[in-house]
């Protein structure tokens, strides 16, 4: 998860922000969403 927020804060800083970058970031998301599912169950 801090992978995609730093991510997401160097890209912006760097107004480099696109819709591709965003949807890099939101891979950083799944897969911490995915790894949750075994700790959680």
């Amino acid at each position: 998860m801090m992978a995609a927020i730093v991510y997401l804060l160097l890209t912006m800083r760097a107004h480099r922000l696109t819709p591709a970058r965003l949807a890099v970031a939101t891979g950083f998301y799944t897969l911490f969403a995915l790894g949750l599912i075994p700790i959680l169950s």
